[in-house]
Parts: C-alpha cells; structure tokens; sequence
C-alpha cells in the first residue's frame, strides 16, 4: 500500500509531465512503488534518486 506522500508526489508529477507534454506509466501501482524509493532516497540523501541506481549521498 502506497503513503499519502507517494500518491501526492504522484499527482505532482503527472500533472508537470502532462504539462510538458509527457506521461508517466500507465501502471499506477508501479510508479507509486517508484515514489516511495523517491521518497526514501530523499530522506536518506537529501534529494530525490531514482531507486533503480546506486546513489551518491551527497
């Protein structure tokens, strides 16, 4: 089950791709997934990794 922080960030950014012309995957539950990692590395690091890479901790 997804956090209201990861669905929030979702909504943040779907709405800022679909404004640039872009869209996010079509599996909803995936990209949650993808959110909480962003979220994690974010309280780990600092800033926002993506999940799927090895991040600095800059």
């Amino acid at each position: 089950m997804s956090s209201d922080r990861a669905r929030a960030l979702y909504e943040r950014l779907k709405s800022e791709a679909e404004a640039a012309g872009y869209f996010l995957n079509p599996d909803v539950e995936f990209v949650l997934g993808l959110m909480e990692g962003l979220l994690t590395n974010e309280e780990r690091y600092g800033y926002q990794a993506c999940p799927c890479r090895l991040a600095e901790g800059l």
